[in-house]
């Protein structure tokens, strides 16, 4: 995972690293024809100005990057039957520029954990099955056997797989009650970001909300799926919103249930915008989603996650 740093080595990337945390906080950079950047963090209410005076006059890059977002996961909010968490922010990134050329800026944006210890929960258990020593995880499931959870740690089993009953085994902690169980994880995003971006192409809310993308258990978008209808199976639908008559396409998806604290996922790379004697705007709409799935998630019970938008500006 990339890193976003304030400063990288000549034989790479100039990077202008801009993260604001407060809704109201905007970055405004001047910048002319002879380059100048920014080589400082933005934090709350702070304004940074760059000017670099040109014939041509200077382009005006803006940016919002909107408010924190935050998940608490406890047994007011987070119980069978009480639907997800979520939080959300908006950001723009708007050039305006007087030039009578294309003026075109390249920039990637990341959610920046600050706090995550949310966890897998999805799983299945079962009567302790035939063990297989001597293999690594790798090694065990290449082989199509199972990488499953005991009292004794984890191991690989092979065989067929004897199911528990009972409400306390649809969770790791009740299956493990019993030292004659094992729980078999099962791949399934629990802590998710979603990532929308204004597609004027869709102009009623009817051709907007029809479109969207599908994702796989893990949140990865599936590729060649462009209609819910053909978003079958474990996989899920996500589609674009229409709110304040525009259009918020999905763009990109991410699984961040065991992202750590203090690391940046990226969402957009090497995005541009573009202007010719005019303005123009990028809108995003963000959502961090903690899935509440039909089994028991206790383990995440007062978990907490929180993090914010950073947009970091490309030139090279």
């Amino acid at each position: 995972m990339k890193e976003v740093r304030e400063e990288k080595d000549d034989s790479k990337k100039n990077v202008i690293v801009l993260t604001i945390i407060a809704i109201a906080t905007m970055i405004v950079v001047l910048v002319g024809a002879t380059f100048a950047y920014l080589a400082s963090q933005v934090a709350s209410n702070d304004v940074a100005n760059i000017e670099a005076a040109t014939n041509a006059g200077n382009d005006m890059l803006l940016i919002n990057a909107g408010g924190d977002m935050e998940i608490n996961a406890n047994t007011e909010n987070f119980y069978s039957g009480a639907g997800n968490q979520s939080d959300n922010t908006e950001a723009t990134v708007t050039l305006q520029s007087a030039s009578t050329s294309q003026v075109t800026y390249t920039y990637n944006a990341y959610v920046s954990v600050t706090a995550n210890d949310f966890e897998y929960t999805s799983g299945a258990c079962y009567r302790i099955a035939t063990e297989v020593t001597g293999v690594t995880e790798e090694q065990c499931t290449t082989n199509n056997n199972s990488w499953a959870n005991t009292a004794n740690g984890y191991k690989c089993y092979s065989g067929t797989f004897e199911a528990v009953e009972g409400s306390f085994s649809n969770n790791e902690v009740g299956c493990l009650t019993d030292v004659g169980n094992m729980w078999v994880p099962e791949d399934a995003a629990e802590l998710v970001i979603d990532l929308y971006k204004v597609d004027d192409t869709y102009t009623t809310q009817g051709t907007c909300e029809v479109t969207g993308v599908c994702v796989d258990p893990m949140h990865a978008i599936v590729n060649g799926v462009s209609a819910e209808a053909n978003c079958t199976g474990s996989n899920t639908w996500i589609a674009s919103k229409f709110q304040n008559n525009m259009c918020y396409v999905p763009i990109a998806t991410r699984d961040l249930t065991t992202a750590a604290s203090s690391t940046n996922v990226q969402l957009v790379n090497n995005a541009t915008i573009s202007v010719t004697n005019d303005i123009v705007t990028d809108r995003y709409f963000v959502e961090v989603t903690l899935i509440n799935f039909d089994h028991n998630q206790i383990v995440n019970g007062n978990k907490t996650f929180s993090g914010q938008l950073t947009f970091e500006r490309v030139t090279g």
